[in-house]
């Protein structure tokens, strides 16, 4: 099995999510990525493979995902065309990296 993807780690569902999934998971298993470097701190100091990201910019996502079977996306905190491009961002940068399975909430 592949690494699992969470993004918006520096969010309120994000955070919850990040620490549902440490107790199902091993540390290894998983890569949380989120806009706030400061949020990773603590995740980075326990061994987990964090990444910053801004999906308003499509540099650096694809690296980002490289390591991911499975990306869960979680929705950005701002709505119509600058989500949409965001999404879409993510979306493009995720199939090239090979990303089998993306999940996506709002």
């Amino acid at each position: 099995m592949g690494k699992l993807l969470l993004t918006g780690v520096d969010g309120n569902l994000g955070k919850q999510a990040a620490e549902y999934l440490l107790e199902l998971v091993d540390k290894d298993q998983i890569i949380f990525c989120a806009y706030d470097p400061a949020c990773l701190k603590e995740y980075a100091e326990q061994g987990i493979e964090t990444h910053v990201t801004n999906f308003n910019n499509k540099d650096g996502l694809a690296e980002a995902f490289a390591h991911a079977d499975k990306l869960a996306l979680i929705s950005m905190p701002f709505v119509g065309e600058k989500r949409q491009n965001a999404q879409k961002h993510v979306v493009d940068a995720a199939k090239e990296a090979g990303v089998k399975q993306i999940i996506y909430t709002s």
